[in-house]
């Protein structure tokens, strides 16, 4: 029988071995571990008897319109306050799209960081989440490809090469116009105001995410009337509480947690059939699957077109060529307008996701002719006669035939590749806006985090076009006017925060912990008096909104989710689907490239083989993942937020790596 010491020597003979031949995967394990950060310090800390809430004072909480579409719910920042990092995204609890229902504006921010702790027992029917689009967080402010500078076409329009100039003599030679290519003379805003055509300018934007307004006043009051359409505009959403049958474009979540929680009670019940129309099931399919629903594979950025056609069909004037154009056949289409009429009133389109303007023209004509009375949208954007153009944060390809092309962007991507010039801008939560929305409500934004400048005095297409009107000594820039966006938005919304009943005052606890203390001197010089306490009480709940109690529960199990198989679209190159990431913080998964498992055969390619998605304008590598969820001739792949190469809709090839 073996001693005991004889075991404690073997066993610790065992040990040395075990950390002779494991010890690189510790090392390895210890490494990874390091790597890995830890968990976010509390905002506060709430005590669960008194209710009490002790504030983190290294962080704040900032309540700002979502970036993340055009639907202006509201966004809870957790920020950083040495640097202004944003920490983590919720939704806004005092805000009627983001909180069922919201919380009272008189609530202090304390009480709603208790009530929050507190979930049911404080009258919030849940925690206040956003959207999987909505929830991603922005790229860090030192992101190196951002623009510091502005910049200038060398070469063809269109061949993406530029250099950077003064922002002094950007405003120049935009205002006077000259040689500026060496490709003939070009007239400038000055020359084209108060010439022909009657509107020589005009401004095509994806932002309807309230920072339009100092945009309005230029071309609209200022200039001359020009036309401002929006390229991706936000649609008013019906109430579906009793609607019977839904069209759901796009397959992100269908914008306000509202709207989503009413499609979960409607299918859940089995009282609504719904038809997800989009090249690929996404995030949506939790809510809308089921027995009663079916999947429509369209083809990227068909959304108008299939709009239209089922309009056609409904007005006895069929769309020829629609079926070609978005992977639809025919008869499916004549079908699902005959669908859609036998519904009624109860029948309902809604979108999950910006749409282009004219698509979501579309979109609302549909529901118009259901019946459900909307907000019109801006009319569709036309080129005619347009001498000069502004793009801003949308990227459509202008006629060659308009001179003058200047672009905002907070990089040199493909948004801008049309452009002359581009100025730099933005990025969400660097903005001040404010902008009216549902229920009589306005939502507003104050820069929570600081742009890079580089040196530059101009970021932000707003700056600019200040500095343009001054150069013209347009009616209502000159001297007296706010310098930046930051003046004209903050009379505005003391103007808001003062209507009857004025909201109160400010109070200084309530101040510090919105972090309104870094704007406290913009604030202060802005507004005159004690107004800016009012101003401030306004922005530190993210707007003014109206009340509303309605709430629609969601405390019934949702159905299996199976999605149906696509029929195959005639052959030709794959076209790109671009989605966003679903994971927290925008991490984007391995296997980030997605492909129907005929298309895969087709190639001789398998599930978990490294790819290259090829497009004209970027490539994206990613592990091969097989889904009948992706239309056929469709390849999807999923983005980093921070990557600006790979618009959805392009023509692309895919190869093994």
């Amino acid at each position: 029988m073996a001693s005991r010491r004889t075991l404690l020597a073997a066993g610790t003979a065992s040990a040395g071995l075990a950390a002779a031949g494991f010890g690189g995967t510790a090392l390895r394990v210890a490494d990874a571990a390091a790597a890995v950060p830890r968990a976010l310090a509390p905002e506060a800390q709430v005590d669960p008897a008194t209710g009490a809430v002790t504030p983190n004072r290294d962080q704040f909480i900032a309540h700002v319109a979502c970036p993340g579409c055009g639907a202006l719910c509201g966004a809870r920042l957790r920020v950083e306050r040495n640097t202004g990092t944003v920490l983590r995204i919720t939704g806004n609890p005092y805000h009627p799209l983001s909180a069922d229902p919201p919380l009272p504006p008189a609530t202090s921010l304390r009480g709603a960081i208790t009530a929050l702790s507190r979930g049911q027992e404080s009258g919030l029917a849940r925690r206040v989440p956003l959207c999987a689009r909505g929830a991603v967080l922005p790229p860090p402010p030192n992101d190196p490809h951002r623009l510091r500078l502005p910049q200038k076409r060398i070469g063809r329009r269109g061949d993406g090469e530029w250099k950077p100039i003064s922002p002094e003599l950007l405003v120049r030679e935009v205002v006077e116009g000259g040689d500026l290519f060496g490709e003939g003379k070009i007239e400038g805003l000055l020359a084209l105001r108060g010439g022909l055509p009657a509107h020589p300018a005009g401004l095509l934007t994806g932002h309807e995410n309230g920072r339009t307004a100092l945009a309005r006043q230029f071309f609209h009051a200022a200039y001359g009337g020009g036309p401002i359409a929006a390229q991706r505009a936000a649609l008013p959403c019906p109430d579906l509480r009793d609607a019977s049958f839904l069209l759901l474009f796009g397959s992100e979540l269908p914008g306000p947690p509202r709207l989503t929680r009413q499609i979960a009670e409607r299918r859940a019940t089995g009282q609504m059939v719904t038809v997800l129309a989009d090249a690929v099931l996404g995030p949506a399919d939790n809510v809308v699957l089921g027995p009663r629903s079916r999947w429509l594979p369209i083809r990227p950025g068909s959304e108008g077109v299939l709009a239209r056609a089922l309009i056609g069909r409904m007005l006895g004037r069929p769309k020829p060529g629609a079926a070609a154009i978005c992977g639809v056949p025919e008869p499916e289409i004549a079908a699902l307008a005959k669908d859609f009429l036998a519904h009624g009133q109860r029948a309902a389109v809604v979108a999950a996701g910006p749409l282009g303007a004219g698509s979501a023209a579309a979109v609302h004509a549909l529901n118009a002719l259901a019946g459900h009375p909307m907000p019109p949208l801006p009319a569709e954007f036309s080129f005619d006669g347009i001498k000069a153009l502004f793009l801003w944060g949308c990227d459509p390809a202008p006629p060659t035939s308009v001179p003058l092309v200047v672009a905002a962007s907070p990089f040199l991507d493909e948004s801008v590749r049309h452009a002359d010039y581009v100025v730099p801008d933005t990025q969400p939560f660097e903005s001040w806006g404010w902008q009216a929305g549902p229920g009589g409500g306005v939502t507003t934004s104050w820069p929570v985090a600081a742009p890079p400048t580089g040196g530059a005095a101009l970021v932000g297409m707003e700056r600019f076009l200040i500095l343009c009107a001054r150069a013209m000594d347009l009616p209502g820039f000159g001297p007296g006017t706010p310098d930046d966006a930051a003046g004209f938005v903050l009379r505005a919304i003391a103007d808001l925060a003062h209507a009857e009943p004025a909201v109160p005052d400010i109070t200084d606890d309530d101040f510090i912990l919105a972090g309104l203390d870094r704007i406290g001197p913009a604030l202060a010089a802005t507004l005159a008096g004690q107004s800016w306490r009012k101003a401030a009480f306004v922005l530190a709940r993210g707007g003014r909104f109206d009340r509303s109690d309605e709430t629609v529960p969601m405390d019934r199990p949702l159905p299996d989710l199976t999605p149906a198989a696509p029929a195959p679209p005639p052959e030709g190159p794959f076209l790109l689907a671009v989605r966003a990431p679903l994971l927290p913080g925008g991490a984007v998964p391995a296997d980030s490239v997605a492909l129907h498992a005929e298309d895969a055969a087709a190639l001789g390619l398998r599930a978990g083989d490294a790819v290259t998605v090829e497009t004209p304008s970027g490539r994206h590598a990613g592990r091969l993942k097989l889904r009948t969820g992706v239309m056929r001739g469709v390849v999807a792949v999923t983005r980093d937020p921070r990557d600006h190469t790979l618009p959805d809709g392009l023509p692309a090839r895919l190869r093994r790596t």
